[in-house]
C-alpha cells in the first residue's frame, strides 16, 4: 500500500508563542500569514517474512508577513535588529524540519511446525535541522539527525519477548532548546539549556507482553 498526500495551507492572523528572555514568560504573537505546503507519504508492504513499513514528508513552512517581531536577545544590527525590531518575513515557523523520513522492518522466522517464531526489527527515522525559536535565535537550532534502533525476539499467539537496542549509534538531539535568562544577562556566559529526548542516549532492555 501507497498513499501520497500534497497540500497547500495559508493562515492569516497566525497566533504563535516566543519567549522574552528579559520578562522570562512567554509572549503571543499575531503573525499577519504563514503559509504551509508540501508532500507527505507512507507505504506499507509485505514481502515473504519481511514486513516494511514506513513514510516520508517535505514541509515548506515559511512566515510570509511578521515585520515587526521581536529581536532575540543579544541579537546585533548584522543580523537584522533595528531598534529592537527585527523583519521575520520570509523565515521559516519553528519546529518544522523540512525534510522527515522513516522506516521500520520486521523478518518473521519460523521455527519448524510449532507455535512459536522469532523475529528481527530494524528502523531509523531521520529529520534535517529545526529551529526551536521563533524568533530564529541561532542558539536555538537542532541540526539534522537519524535515530536507528534494533531488535530481536519471540512470540507466540499468546506472548511476545523482545530484546532491543534504541539509538544504536547514541545520537543526541533535543526536544527543545534555547538560551537561559538567569546566565545570559551580562555578565553571564552564552549558555544555551536543551532538553533531551527520550532515546538521545542509546538504552536497552527486554520488553515482555502477554495477551489474556
Amino acid at each position: 500500500m501507497w498513499n501520497l498526500t500534497a497540500y497547500h495551507m495559508i493562515f492569516e492572523g497566525f497566533q504563535a508563542q516566543s519567549r522574552d528572555q528579559f520578562l522570562n514568560q512567554n509572549l503571543l504573537n499575531s503573525i499577519g500569514k504563514v503559509t504551509s505546503e508540501g508532500v507527505e507519504t507512507e507505504l506499507s508492504a509485505r514481502l515473504g517474512n519481511l514486513t516494511l513499513t514506513g513514510g516520508g514528508a517535505y514541509n515548506r513552512a515559511t512566515i510570509d508577513d511578521f515585520p515587526n517581531a521581536a529581536c532575540f536577545p543579544r541579537q546585533t544590527a548584522a543580523e537584522g535588529c533595528s531598534a529592537n525590531v527585527q523583519d521575520l518575513s520570509g523565515k521559516r515557523l519553528p519546529n518544522a524540519p523540512q525534510w522527515s523520513f522513516n522506516l521500520n522492518t520486521q523478518y518473521d522466522i519460523p521455527l519448524g511446525r510449532s507455535a512459536l517464531g522469532a523475529f528481527v526489527t530494524a528502523g531509523y527515522r531521520w529529520q534535517s535541522d529545526v529551529v526551536f525559536n521563533l524568533l530564529q535565535d541561532p542558539d536555538s537550532r537542532q541540526p539534522a539527525y537519524g535515530i536507528a534502533n534494533l531488535g530481536v525476539g519471540l512470540r507466540t499467539e499468546r506472548w511476545k519477548l523482545t530484546g532491543f537496542v534504541n539509538n544504536v549509534f547514541d545520537k543526541a538531539y533535543a526536544l527543545t532548546m534555547g538560551r537561559d535568562v538567569h546566565i545570559n544577562l551580562p555578565p553571564g556566559g552564552n549558555a544555551v539549556n536543551w532538553k533531551p529526548g527520550r532515546d538521545s542516549a542509546r538504552y536497552y532492555g527486554v520488553r515482555a507482553s502477554i495477551s489474556f
